[in-house]
């Protein structure tokens, strides 16, 4: 469990913060999922329920070494439970959206019972899933499950395609003329609504109903403004129009 020093890393073992880093890139190479909380002796009992489910889990109570692990081991799952209390969870699930591209790590965020506008942040700014504190070892060892058969690519699911935009669904990856898309699970959700129904006029409320992550209009036009961030640099971000005072359409006419 906890107990298993060495798949531990954190400010409880002696040495420098170099040290530190040094252990963490020679440990996580081969790591499948990363567990990130503060107080991880609070959590043996699901750490142990996780490595007897057959994950290779290493738990980080620093969070920003936790960053450098991610990025360097690009583990099948990121759990994040309790933070340093200075570091808001939407802010550092975007950090690690950042160092992780969608199609990569899947992140799970443990919180405890908080307003549905939190867990929506979270869920914006990087997040795959949101789950309850206290939430049964079992059932969080299913979403886990889920969640990496997805981000592995263990599922042959749909190809979208709509001139030079192509998006693997199960895989989470999008491509404008084979140059990949850096996009957050939720404006990924957009991007497949808009490729679903290209050349149609699409609501707000409609895309709204379709991405439960998305709350808000405002919040949907944030979404829309980062797509076309990232379709600019490809010659794509007039691709998606403002069909003022209805909603927005993906066109290529």
């Amino acid at each position: 469990m906890i107990s298993q020093g060495e798949r531990r890393l954190g400010p409880g073992e002696s040495g420098s913060v170099d040290t530190y880093r040094r252990q963490a890139m020679a440990r996580l190479m081969s790591t499948d999922l990363i567990f990130i909380d503060r107080s991880p002796s609070e959590r043996s009992g699901m750490i142990g329920a996780l490595r007897e489910a057959g994950y290779d889990v290493v738990v980080i109570e620093d969070c920003h070494l936790a960053l450098d692990a991610v990025k360097q081991a690009n583990p099948a799952i990121t759990l994040v439970g309790r933070l340093s209390a200075e570091i808001f969870r939407n802010d550092y699930c975007r950090r690690l959206r950042e160092i992780a591209p969608a199609s990569g790590t899947a992140i799970i965020v443990l919180m405890p019972g908080s307003t549905r506008l939190a867990r929506i942040r979270c869920l914006e700014d990087g997040a795959d899933e949101i789950a309850d504190n206290d939430i049964p070892a079992e059932l969080l060892i299913a979403r886990i499950r889920d969640l990496h058969l997805s981000h592995a690519g263990c599922r042959s699911g749909p190809v979208l395609k709509y001139g030079p935009i192509e998006m693997n669904v199960d895989q989470h990856r999008a491509r404008v003329r084979g140059n990949p898309l850096s996009l957050s699970p939720t404006t990924f959700q957009v991007l497949r609504f808009f490729l679903e129904r290209p050349e149609q006029i699409l609501p707000r409320q409609a895309i709204l109903a379709n991405c439960a992550a998305i709350g808000t209009r405002r919040s949907l036009a944030e979404h829309v403004s980062k797509l076309r961030a990232a379709m600019a640099p490809l010659g794509m971000a007039g691709s998606i129009r403002t069909v003022a005072p209805l909603g927005y359409m993906l066109s290529l006419r």
